[in-house]
């Protein structure tokens, strides 16, 4: 099994880079034992990319130091411009990049765990879902950029990060006609046990000025589309993660949500490109499929889907 090959989509300027390196660390770390320290490069230099994907990956890093130990952890974030010459240990291409390292004093990994650390499902935590590090790379290499680490297991992790830079002088949005006329107050359930991702897939939603319920498992679900039916409240789209671990799946979800809501837009969600729901879902009573990690142009492209059925 492996991620889904497919490019991200909406690409701006952003110039910003240490604001969201802040802002998401910030957030990702409320309520959390660790302590954090910046060491920010006030003339970084911009990329072009995906401020929410590049937000995603610094989550994921951070909860991957964070966890990293179950003492307190200082955390230590830098970003720096580096110059790379044809002839550099990350076997990238030459010319002019960002770094981001994130640093922390946990538990390191061991040689034997090294290996496998971007695998996808690989993970040496206990309840780890091992998804994280895999997105974080993918997201990474979509960027045309590098992830690397150092590790010990007495000294801890040092996770980093290069994208190619430009030159921007100010920040400019791709903005589609559609993002315009979609800003409504339409209602989106989300159906996935990760936290994080039901997260950074609200953040993505807020753009099309959806209102969204976020459930990690399938009673809170089931009890919640009673509720919805009594209050009147109709969602427009539910997106389903195919596989939950010792729970209902979207695939057994998806007839009863249909009964109950007959125009519901149900799409299936997943890491999987070969899987035979994935593949064929309208067999398997879906509507559309949405693959992780999450891209806004592909979230785009669903929703403008319903919408365009409706209008014919």
């Amino acid at each position: 099994m492996h991620l889904a090959k497919e490019n991200y989509g909406i690409k701006s300027e952003i110039t910003s880079i240490n604001d969201i390196i802040e802002k998401t660390v910030k957030f990702t770390l409320k309520g959390r034992k660790s302590l954090v320290e910046f060491s920010l490069d006030k003339d970084l230099k911009g990329i072009m990319g995906d401020q929410t994907q590049i937000s995603q990956v610094i989550q994921n890093l951070i909860l991957n130091a964070d966890e990293s130990t179950n003492s307190r952890n200082t955390i230590h974030v830098k970003s720096r411009n580096i110059n790379l010459d044809s002839n550099n240990e990350y076997n990238m291409p030459s010319g002019e990049y960002i770094r981001i390292d994130i640093l922390d004093s946990g538990n390191g990994i061991n040689n034997q765990d090294k290996e496998k650390i971007f695998d996808l499902f690989y993970t040496t935590k206990v309840n780890g879902t091992g998804i994280g590090l895999a997105i974080t790379k993918k997201i990474i290499e979509e960027h045309n950029g590098y992830i690397g680490f150092k590790s010990n297991e007495v000294n801890g992790s040092n996770f980093y990060f290069l994208l190619p830079a430009i030159n921007s002088l100010k920040t400019t949005v791709k903005e589609d006609p559609f993002e315009l006329k979609l800003n409504k107050n339409m209602i989106v359930v989300v159906y996935d046990d990760n936290e994080d991702i039901g997260i950074i897939l609200e953040e993505m939603l807020k753009k099309f000025g959806a209102q969204t319920y976020i459930f990690k498992n399938s009673n809170e679900l089931i009890q919640n589309l009673g509720y919805f039916l009594s209050e009147s409240i109709i969602p427009e789209f539910f997106i389903l993660d195919l596989i939950l671990p010792g729970d209902l799946g979207g695939e057994e979800l998806v007839s009863m949500i249909k009964n109950k809501f007959p125009d519901a837009y149900c799409i299936v969600s997943s890491g999987y490109s070969e899987n035979t729901v994935i593949q064929e879902f309208k067999k398997f009573g879906f509507d559309d499929v949405l693959r992780k990690p999450y891209r806004m142009h592909e979230l785009q492209n669903v929703l403008k889907r319903k919408f365009e059925q409706v209008s014919k």
